[in-house]
Parts: C-alpha cells; sequence; structure tokens
C-alpha cells in the first residue's frame, strides 16, 4: 500500500480509502510502534471530554472519535489503530450514539473491555442483554447519570458475575435513591474489585469487598452515617486509600457508636466537610506510615486537639500556610507554580509530618481569626508538647504588617493609632493577627533549627514574626537558620534581559528588626530570590552586621517541602488545589 502511494505520488485514492490521503509516505514509513504512540495523542481520556465522567480513581476508557476519520484514511493507518490497546478495549454505549448488538457482539471477543454506560432513560433491552453476556470480560465499568428508573434496572445486572472487574464508580443524575432493600452492589462474584467510586447515592455496599483497596464516596447520604461507615469498612480488610468528600446524614438524627475498625493496610484518609462530630475521626485507626488530609472541616476543639498526636505523634516537620489575595499587578510573579505548589488565594493550611505519620488540614478563605478554622488550628497547636520535637517550621504566606510585641495576642483589640483603616474602617490585618498566632507557636519550639519563610509577592520583607528572646515563652534556642524565600518573579520567563526595570529588593525592614538584639540567635540566612531580583551590596552588607552568614541564591522555582513516599497516590485522578495527593 504504501508503494502505491509513492508510485502515484500520494494523489491517488487508495482502494480502502475513503477520502483522497494527505498522508504523506515519511509517516507511514515510521516502525509501527512509533505511528502508535503518535496515534494514542488522539485518543484522550473520556474523563476530559464528558462532564458526567469523573471516577475518583484510574479511568481507562478513552474518546475514540478522533480516531475514526485517521482509521478510514488508508488500510496502514486504520490497521495501527485497530492495535491499540486502549482503543481496543474501550466501549462507549450512551443515549448519544446508536446501539448496534450485533456489531458489538462480534467486537473485540479475546480481550477484557474499559466500559462507559450513560443514560438519563431506561437503559435498552438490548443494552442489558449485551452487558449481561459480556459482563465476564468487563474489567473497568463506569456508569453515569443513572436516574431512579434505570438505577432499579441495573440492580440485578450488578449481581451478575463479573470476574474481571477491577474498577467501578457509579453516579447518579443527582436524584437521591436508595435501592430496594440495599441489593445494589452486592457482587459476590466481583473477586478482583479493586476501585471503587460511589457518587450522589444514597446508599453503601452490604458485601464483602476482599480485594477493594482504594473507595471513594462522593456525596453520598445515609442514615446514620458513622455507624453505616465504620460497619461497611470492616468489609474491606485490604483497603489502602479512603476518600470521603461532602459524605454525612442524610438525617438529623444522629446516632453514636463506639465501634473500632480494624484496616492494617490503611496509608491514605482524605475527608472534606466532615460532620463537626463526626465519630468515625476517632474510630479511624492510625497505622505506621499513614497520612491523614482534611478539607474545610468544622470539628470541635476536643477533636482537633487529638489529631496532630494520633496521625502526626512527634512531628519533625511542620508548615503552615495563610495566603490572601496579592496587591493587583501582573509583573510580580507567575500564579501558575505558586497554585500548584502552595494552593489557590484566600486559603490556609497546616502540614505535620512525623516518623510514623502526616497530617494535613486546608480551608477555603477562613476570613476570621475566631473562626471555625483558626480556632480548630490552634486547639490542634494548643499543646507545644506535641510539637516539642519540631526540628523545621515553614511558614508561608503570612506576614506582619508592624513589630509584634511580646504581649500581643491574636484576638487583641488595639490602640485606635495602631488601627489599620487601609479598607475605610478600623481594622486589624487578619494576615497579622495570624503572624502574631505563628509567632506563639514558633516561640515555643524547643527543638526548632530551621526556619522556612515564604513570601509570596513582597519586595519589602520584615521579620516581626520571629521569636524574640524577651518573649517569656521564649523556648527556641536552637534556631540557627532562616531561609527567607522572596516568589517575586518567579516562574517569569525572560525577565532577565527583557529591558524592563527589574524589581528591587529592599532589606530595611528586616534590618530593623534584627537590629533590635533580640533574635541573636541567628547564625545564618540565606536569601533565595528569584534571577531577575536586584539586591544591593549594600543591603547585603548592612544586615551581615546582624547575622553572622548570610547566603544569596537565585532560584527559578517555588521551594516544596517534602513529602514522605507514602503520601503519593498513582491511582488518583482527581488531585485538588491544595491537597498532597
Amino acid at each position: 500500500m504504501l508503494e502505491d502511494l509513492e508510485e502515484d505520488g500520494g494523489t491517488q485514492t487508495h482502494p480502502d480509502a475513503v477520502t483522497q490521503t494527505n498522508v504523506t509516505p515519511h509517516l507511514l514509513k515510521l516502525p509501527t510502534e512509533i505511528l502508535a504512540l503518535i496515534l494514542q495523542r488522539f485518543a484522550p481520556p473520556l474523563s476530559l471530554r464528558r462532564a458526567d465522567l469523573k471516577p475518583h480513581w484510574h479511568c481507562s476508557v478513552v474518546d475514540t472519535s478522533a480516531l475514526k476519520p485517521i482509521s478510514q484514511t488508508c488500510r496502514r493507518l486504520r490497521d495501527v489503530v485497530q492495535t491499540l490497546s486502549l482503543v481496543v478495549k474501550t466501549v462507549i454505549i450512551s443515549e448519544e450514539a446508536s446501539f448496534d448488538a450485533d456489531k458489538m457482539h462480534a467486537l473485540n471477543q479475546d480481550v477484557p473491555l474499559n466500559l462507559y454506560i450513560s443514560f438519563v432513560h431506561p437503559t435498552p433491552q438490548v443494552v442489558r442483554d449485551w452487558y449481561v453476556a459480556e459482563a465476564h470480560r468487563i474489567q473497568e465499568l463506569h456508569i453515569t447519570r443513572l436516574g431512579n428508573l434505570n438505577m432499579d434496572l441495573w440492580v440485578p445486572l450488578l449481581t451478575v458475575p463479573a470476574p474481571k472487574l477491577r474498577f467501578l464508580s457509579i453516579t447518579s443524575s443527582g436524584v437521591a435513591w436508595l435501592p430496594p432493600k440495599g441489593s445494589l452492589l452486592s457482587l459476590p462474584q466481583a473477586s478482583q474489585l479493586r476501585h471503587l467510586t460511589l457518587s450522589k447515592v444514597c446508599f453503601l455496599p452490604r458485601n464483602h469487598f476482599a480485594s477493594l483497596t482504594h473507595l471513594a464516596l462522593i456525596n453520598v447520604r445515609v442514615p446514620r452515617f458513622d455507624k453505616t461507615l465504620l460497619t461497611f469498612l470492616s468489609r474491606c480488610p485490604m483497603l489502602v486509600s479512603l476518600v470521603l468528600l461532602n459524605s454525612r446524614e442524610s438525617i438529623m438524627e444522629r446516632a453514636t457508636t463506639s465501634l473500632t475498625v480494624h484496616l492494617p493496610r490503611l496509608q491514605r484518609v482524605t475527608l472534606e466537610n466532615p460532620d463537626d462530630d463526626a465519630v468515625y475521626l476517632a474510630a479511624l485507626p492510625h497505622n505506621r506510615e499513614m497520612a491523614f488530609q482534611l478539607f474545610n472541616p468544622g470539628v470541635k476543639e476536643d477533636v482537633a486537639r487529638s489529631i496532630i498526636p494520633k496521625y502526626s505523634p512527634n512531628p519533625h516537620t511542620l508548615r503552615i500556610v495563610h495566603l490572601e489575595h496579592p496587591p493587583v499587578s501582573r509583573d510580580f510573579f507567575n500564579p501558575t507554580p505558586w497554585r500548584r505548589t502552595y494552593d489557590d488565594w484566600d486559603s490556609a493550611s497546616l502540614t505535620s509530618i512525623g516518623p510514623s505519620g502526616t497530617f494535613h488540614v486546608r480551608r477555603n478563605q477562613p476570613h476570621d481569626i475566631d473562626g471555625p478554622y483558626y480556632t480548630a488550628v490552634r486547639a490542634m497547636l494548643e499543646d507545644k508538647s506535641d510539637l516539642a520535637s519540631v526540628r523545621e517550621l515553614w511558614l508561608v504566606g503570612m506576614l506582619a504588617s508592624r513589630a509584634i510585641q511580646d504581649t500581643d495576642s491574636p484576638t487583641m483589640t488595639i490602640p485606635w493609632q495602631h488601627l489599620d483603616i487601609r479598607h475605610g474602617s478600623a481594622y486589624m490585618s487578619f494576615s497579622h493577627r495570624v503572624a502574631i498566632a505563628m509567632r506563639d507557636v514558633l516561640v515555643g519550639l524547643p527543638a526548632v533549627e530551621n526556619l522556612v519563610y515564604v513570601l509570596p509577592y513582597t519586595l519589602e520583607p520584615n521579620l516581626w514574626i520571629l521569636p524574640s528572646t524577651t518573649h517569656p515563652s521564649f523556648a527556641s534556642r536552637n534556631l540557627k537558620t532562616l531561609r527567607l524565600v522572596i516568589c517575586h518573579g518567579i516562574g517569569l520567563q525572560n525577565t532577565r534581559d527583557s529591558g524592563l526595570r527589574r524589581p528591587e529588593l529592599k532589606l530595611g525592614k528586616a534590618c530593623e528588626c534584627l537590629g533590635t538584639g533580640n533574635y541573636a540567635y541567628l547564625d545564618t540566612l540565606v536569601l533565595q530570590m528569584a534571577p531577575n531580583i536586584v539586591i544591593d551590596e549594600g543591603e547585603i552588607l548592612r544586615i551581615s552586621k546582624y547575622v553572622p552568614t548570610v547566603k544569596v541564591e537565585r532560584i527559578d522555582a517555588i521551594p516544596e517541602m517534602t513529602l514522605p513516599e507514602y503520601c503519593r497516590e498513582p491511582s488518583s485522578q482527581c488531585s485538588r488545589a491544595g491537597a498532597l495527593w
């Protein structure tokens, strides 16, 4: 066929071609393996094209629509397309496309299938019959947009033996639905099921999942959620990763339970918007080398106080992030790497890493130091004995607006002459209150040796957040090294030689702070900044009067805290801003 193209100068239509070919002989001469890699780029994950397909875990179903015209170009490309593994395995059935039962029965007889089914209205009988006949070779099944009547039709279908099924996701159309007698997902024959996602449903399975390792419950509503969840988890002894997003009680009445679960392999737990007095928080186990992350919590103070001792005992590294919107400026830095590394604006987080566990908590828009988030965080950090082993502390984003006095507290009221009236009313900067709270944490850490202070956009940093030796609770005598990271300009391209005026770092406020003599415990200051930032040699000499060793380092990327390997989740395809995995 390739010789025919060359003889005809590539202008004749091949007998097997639907349209006149525009493929050059050079492309067709590529080895089949290379050509297959190129064509795979035209088959993106279907989850990128379909808003209703959002399984939390791995999904191998691909969008093959762009490959159809390519396969009709000539026999060579058709043969290569038909050898693509993901294409051969993918079966897409929906109301938008007609279903040819005879063709589907003849398709891919010897390979396992990755199946996507989407029907708002009742699934046609011909589709259900095909599913029953082919269930034995389905390895991925994603059912979406199921309404009440349609879900009832699937109750008996999901009891059909599926010995190869490893990935299952079910998403309703958003209407609360409870299966008759809880029979849905009674899958005694799905012995290989590893990944399960349930979204927008009102049930949990009743059968035993001996091989299930990854479970995601998203917008699940069930009565007596604590007891129902823990009972279900007790049937999943091999569970490694658990995700609970917006899943809670479906009725106001709550039932307490003393049930605990034994999950010896559990390594990662993600909770979002849990109930304030969620009993299952106390019932979930803590295993060695386990990570626990909590989003938008409203947990009570007594629950918060127990979290770090349980999930990250004896931490050696602590990171606290507080981000507010930057000033209106388009050239201070590229926000993309910042958001990827730390989070979006108007958010806060706390990360604790210890020898046996990691804990991470994050909140969107924490607008009050007395609000639920900072109340919980301050309760977590209240007992300094829980933090006595911290050797490295990261403070990200918060910046004091003036000198912090030893007697200042985060919730204090201040004299009118010190008030910040930038917003037209007497107002104490939220960031300043957070800085005071973080000073109170830092001042009582006896083992801390290194402080990493990351500032997103300022070019005039101050160091008032450092613990003063005059503070009555000062215990940070081992703090020797301060790494000050100026993120202004990081990630911008060609800023050094663009001809634009390069921004200049001013260290006057930092020198003012160090000049008080209350921070003489520092012996090393490392200034990290983008290559385009200008710093005057006189500034370096001036600050060297207060810190014996001053180093200037140019960086092209925002520093990241090193996370343990068990914090990585290779199966997740829905990582969110501010998450560890």
